[in-house]
């Protein structure tokens, strides 16, 4: 009988081993995730403002296209390379957005695997 309650009292202190553990990997994940969704939100700021800034910029572009003598293509030229950094940083932004999606999902999902299987994230 001792020998039995010896046995249980291994197991549930073992059992609480694993507990604290993963309540460890548990908040580490959820720091984590804290982070990517901060870092997710400033991304987005900034992808948005470049966005906003490739529209204001196609407005001037187009504005200048009207107003401006077909012979003063220096600003146009210079507007046009401007735009397309523009929207290529904007694009740049967005892919990086999406990226940190994905791996937040990635994230989600292997921490739903380790629960599952008992193995530690991390």
């Amino acid at each position: 009988m001792e020998a039995r309650l010896t046995g249980a009292v291994l197991r549930a202190e073992e059992a609480q081993r694993h507990l604290e553990e993963w309540e460890r990997d548990l908040e580490l994940a959820h720091e984590q995730a804290m982070m990517l969704q901060s870092e997710r939100d400033q991304l987005c700021v900034r992808a948005e403002a470049a966005e906003s800034q490739v529209m204001e910029m196609t407005w001037e572009l187009a504005t200048l296209r009207v107003q401006r003598p077909s012979g003063d293509q220096e600003e146009v030229t210079r507007l046009r390379a401007e735009l397309l950094a523009q929207q290529t940083l904007a694009r740049s932004l967005q892919q990086i957005v999406t990226d940190i999606g994905r791996s937040r999902s990635r994230s989600r999902s292997g921490v739903s695997v380790s629960r599952a299987t008992g193995a530690s994230v991390g």
